[in-house]
């Protein structure tokens, strides 16, 4: 598995996967022999697999807690 689903983490919510970090990190298919990715293609906002913003349901849990 590509190093960086680990930078990703799923919201029940929102049901969809959103990043961790401010860097996403997507479309990864290449791997070293350490199993990380060789390419990388970092997005500076934070994106949900979904299509909407991290921050949106991050605010959303923070509003139902």
């Amino acid at each position: 598995m590509c190093g960086y689903m680990l930078l990703k983490w799923y919201c029940d919510e929102c049901g969809a996967w959103y990043t961790s970090d401010e860097v996403k990190v997507k479309d990864c298919e290449t791997f070293d022999s350490t199993g990380e990715c060789d390419q990388w293609d970092l997005v500076k906002e934070e994106e949900s697999d979904a299509g909407g913003l991290c921050d949106d349901c991050t605010r959303e849990h923070d509003a139902d807690a």
